[in-house]
């Protein structure tokens, strides 16, 4: 799905980087993720200042998404440890 016009910096060009940024500034984040915000690009039309924001917000989901999984994979490990060394 692409949006006509950029609702952050009036780009009118037409590109689904835009449902993505409309989202973002409603704070819809679980829409813009469901929107592909992980894959996006941005849009080339864009002014660079609208593009870094989208660009940011997606590098910073990854990064947490990133951080995450570390977590949960530091979790696991200590439960098989603790049930190693209870066994």
């Amino acid at each position: 799905m692409s949006v006509a016009g950029c609702p952050a910096c009036g780009c009118v060009a037409r590109a689904p980087a835009h449902v993505l940024v409309a989202s973002l500034l409603l704070d819809d984040l679980d829409r813009a993720l469901e929107d592909g915000l992980l894959a996006t690009e941005g849009c080339p039309a864009c002014t660079p200042q609208c593009t870094h924001a989208l660009l940011a917000a997606r590098d910073a989901r990854r990064f947490a998404l990133a951080a995450r999984e570390r977590f949960t994979a530091r979790q696991r490990r200590l439960a098989t440890r603790a049930a190693q060394r209870d066994a």
